[in-house]
């Protein structure tokens, strides 16, 4: 079976139908607005997630699930316009309020939309964002949804047991696997993964069940079934050191074949640590 033989969207539909997740309803949110919109603040999360937003000629953003406007309104002074759309009336109403308190109104538009509406009023921006707010029954339409009303970019975090969430761009994420405060860009990964925190893959594949421990950085590279890559370890950062260990295609694509046994690895520390 090759990994294109997968319907990761089919098998995120049958665990959320196993999980028998419950739904929360726009009142519990209602309920939680008030709340919620007093402990916004300049969080360790909100910084990551603002950090890894490229604005660059972009001037509208739509934030989905925007909560009281913690993304959105921090975001706002850099843009034209910002879009919150939420279910809960609540939130909305949190949301309006605190750009009226940031002197941001003018520049603010609430929107009441579920995922399962019709977005066809919804406007077109620049960028979508959709902060912890896709643990939805079909993460298929959602995503497509979210890519429809984005011209340039789609950047979409998602919480794993309670800890730092991670961010996803542009990449598939396979059934069962948990990016736990580590980021995924252009990537498909398979399912039952597990990323850790501070880790970075970019444009690469991860088969099931590879594990990418914390600060460790793979890129254009292709880790078969049950690797583990140890804490702080860089693959597809040196082409000389990667080329005198693994597989190396003509095109750079770095090969880390199945089950490779990566623990006691001498690499020399990056020259340039990059701070996340």
């Amino acid at each position: 079976m090759n990994l294109s033989d997968i319907d990761f969207a089919e098998l995120y539909r049958r665990q959320m139908l196993r999980a028998n997740r419950q739904e929360k309803t726009p009142g519990y949110w209602d309920g939680r607005a008030l709340a919620m919109s007093q402990r916004m603040s300049d969080s360790r999360y909100v910084r990551q997630f603002v950090a890894s937003l490229d604005l660059t000629a972009c001037a509208t953003l739509l934030d989905v699930g925007c909560g009281p406007g913690t993304i959105a309104l921090t975001v706002a002074p850099r843009l034209e316009h910002v879009y919150g759309l939420d279910y809960s009336p609540g939130m909305l109403a949190a949301f309006a309020g605190e750009a009226r308190a940031r002197g941001l109104e003018a520049a603010a538009t609430p929107i009441l939309h579920a995922w399962d509406d019709d977005w066809a009023d919804v406007p077109t921006c620049d960028l979508v964002v959709a902060s912890r707010s896709t643990a939805v029954p079909d993460l298929e339409a959602a995503i497509l949804k979210l890519h429809s009303k984005a011209r340039k970019r789609v950047y979409m975090s998602y919480p794993a047991d309670g800890r730092l969430p991670g961010i996803v761009e542009d990449s598939i994420i396979g059934s069962g696997s948990m990016i736990s405060g580590g980021r995924v860009e252009r990537s498909i990964i398979g399912h039952s993964c597990r990323l850790g925190s501070y880790s970075h893959v970019t444009e690469s594949i991860l088969m099931e069940g590879v594990r990418i421990g914390r600060h460790a950085e793979v890129r254009r590279c292709i880790v078969d079934k049950g690797v583990v890559v140890p804490d702080g370890l860089r693959l597809g950062c040196d082409p000389e050191w990667d080329a005198a260990r693994f597989t190396v295609s003509p095109s750079g694509v770095v090969v880390i074949p199945r089950h490779a046994d990566l623990t006691g690895i001498e690499q020399a520390p990056s020259p340039s640590p990059q701070p996340r």
